[in-house]
């Protein structure tokens, strides 16, 4: 299997590529519904497939369903959105890795995200005990602010409610429940002013998506006989200007996939 490495922004969460379990429902360590559609049409020669990634640990969340185990297995080409590689076999990547977190300008957080934005986010990290304030975090660039946070309140065990929401909708592949995590009027399930939350939602989905779209739609171009396995974050997949909507805005039939179950 060849695998294709970049088409640019967020680090995935790991792929764990267990076989499907054969659990009953009360057992069950995958999701129960897979976050997984079918690309199709627009000349391609044989289907290929989008997943959507989540960055939390939970064994339901990163092992794949049956479904996405079977479509990984058929596709010739595997893409993510950043290289996969061993930090300690390769420490020159890893910092490439880091400096990709990072904005190149000298703004502060407020200028970029609002200053409503930044006092919000001063409450969960003053909650999370992380001893930091949002000015420490001001070179991060916004989507990557997005992924530290869940993933800092995971290390420190907090059952906070929108990660356990999250997650819940991860493993039924709510679309919408998914999608509302991340709009004009709430960040990560915070309410957020409007104007802000424009500015939030465009740097973090809707430019990306486009990029994300264009690029996996070059991929299938240029090599309409393989079967693509696309592994993207999954709210890069649902609600307003996502992959999928592009995608079936480029011509190409984009299905999701669900189990009977």
């Amino acid at each position: 299997m060849n695998i294709a490495v970049r088409f640019g922004g967020t680090l995935l969460a790991t792929l764990v590529l267990a076989p499907p379990s054969t659990a009953s429902d009360a057992e069950r360590k995958h999701p129960e519904q897979p976050m997984l559609w079918k690309i199709e049409g627009k000349g391609i020669r044989v289907p290929s497939y989008l997943f959507g990634t989540i960055h939390l640990s939970d064994p339901r969340a990163t092992t794949l369903h049956p479904l996405a185990q079977k479509a990984f297995e058929e596709a010739t080409v595997v893409y993510t959105e950043l290289e996969q590689f061993d930090p300690k076999a390769d420490p020159k990547k890893q910092s490439e890795a880091n400096e990709g977190f990072i904005r190149g300008d000298d703004k502060s957080l407020a200028e970029i995200a609002g200053q409503d934005l930044v006092e919000q986010l001063d409450v969960e990290l003053k909650h999370l005990k992380t001893g930091y304030h949002a000015e420490a975090l001001r070179r991060n660039k916004l989507w990557a602010l997005a992924l530290e946070l869940p993933m800092i309140a995971e290390k420190r065990r907090k059952k906070r409610v929108f990660l356990h929401s999250i997650l819940n909708a991860y493993l039924k592949a709510d679309h919408d429940a998914l999608g509302s995590f991340l709009t004009e009027k709430r960040f990560m399930g915070v309410p957020i002013d409007p104007d802000t939350g424009r500015k939030v939602a465009k740097a973090l989905l809707d430019d990306r998506n486009r990029k994300m779209a264009a690029a996996i739609e070059k991929a299938l171009k240029d090599n309409a006989r393989e079967t693509f396995f696309f592994a993207v974050g999954a709210s890069h997949c649902v609600g307003k200007n996502s992959v999928v909507q592009f995608l079936g805005e480029a011509g190409y039939k984009v299905t999701q996939v669900r189990s009977p179950d």
